[in-house]
């Protein structure tokens, strides 16, 4: 077989399985509204999550959900952070808030290093 005919075959198994890839990714990614709820810690006000948006105070936050190897996780486009009571939206890093016990709670940092955590627990 020729070498730039075996090269050809290469790159289409290669793309092939790229496609395939991607297309079960998209398939299988958890439906956004499966923890969509009402959440609340004593510390401050509640959030309210549905379909696809985080709601605390005055803030919205869309948030893309993923199902990692260790479970449901949260991928906001702003960085939450509780901060004087309050679940406050501040510009976007790579945050990504972990969903627990099947949508029954989500952990949001006090800061940026997340040296204290919040459980919000669905009511």
């Amino acid at each position: 077989m020729p070498k730039s005919v075996f090269n050809r075959a290469v790159l289409a198994i290669f793309l092939a399985v790229v496609a395939g890839w991607f297309w079960y990714v998209r398939s299988h990614a958890p439906d956004a509204a499966s923890i969509n709820g009402t959440y609340a810690n004593p510390c401050c006000n509640d959030i309210t999550i549905r379909d696809g948006v985080i709601y605390s105070d005055n803030s919205q936050t869309p948030f893309k959900l993923e199902n990692m190897k260790f479970g449901l996780t949260v991928f906001p486009s702003e960085t939450l952070q509780v901060d004087g009571g309050h679940v406050q939206a501040r510009p976007a890093s790579d945050q990504m808030l972990l969903v627990k016990e099947d949508g029954r709670a989500i952990t949001i940092c006090g800061d940026q290093l997340c040296r204290k955590s919040y459980m919000f627990e669905r009511r």
